[in-house]
């Protein structure tokens, strides 16, 4: 208890000493940091279980993969929810290059499956690799009318957020 008392006794050293020719502390100089969105995790803890955890619903839209050029000028938008029967291209790893249509969506394991890109089994069978969407890129969309209704709101907010940054600029 003795050990604690002298702690306790001490008096809180300040940093506004004039006979100190030290710089202030960080704590009196910066602004407190706040939060940009409430809704995320910044746990890495929490975040996982969150990503791991998540609904299909969900995880239709982590699942997005980016556009090609061509459809990113068309249609405005940059990525969207990888869906069957899309055309894409990979990106990234040891199938890179490799063209086809999008035969499933597996959301419980995060990964597309892609035409023609599989390997086989000892026992002959051919099985196909799981490619995460992100390393994709879509090179022709399988469009209908609710896809189409989906592109139309994503581009209606990117063009107002456009608008929003350039008003900010001007001020």
């Amino acid at each position: 208890l003795e050990k604690f008392e002298k702690f306790i006794q001490q008096p809180a050293t300040t940093s506004d000493n004039d006979d100190d020719d030290s710089p202030p502390t960080p704590s009196s100089t910066t602004a407190k940091m706040t939060k940009i969105n409430t809704q995320l995790h910044s746990s890495r803890r929490k975040s996982r279980k969150e990503h791991f955890q998540a609904p299909s619903s969900v995880r239709r839209v982590i699942m997005s993969a980016p556009l090609s050029k061509e459809l990113r000028e068309k249609h405005n938008v940059r990525a969207i929810p990888i869906r069957k029967d899309d055309e894409v291209v990979i990106k990234r790893g040891t199938n890179k290059g490799r063209e086809g249509k999008v035969t499933s969506v597996y959301r419980l394991k995060y990964v597309i499956h892609v035409e023609r890109v599989s390997r086989e089994k000892t026992n002959g069978q051919s099985v196909p690799i799981g490619i995460a969407p992100s390393k994709v890129e879509i090179t022709k969309l399988n469009l209908d009318k609710d896809r189409e209704s989906i592109i139309e709101r994503i581009s209606k907010g990117r063009e107002a957020n456009k608008e929003k940054t350039q008003k900010r600029a001007q001020a």
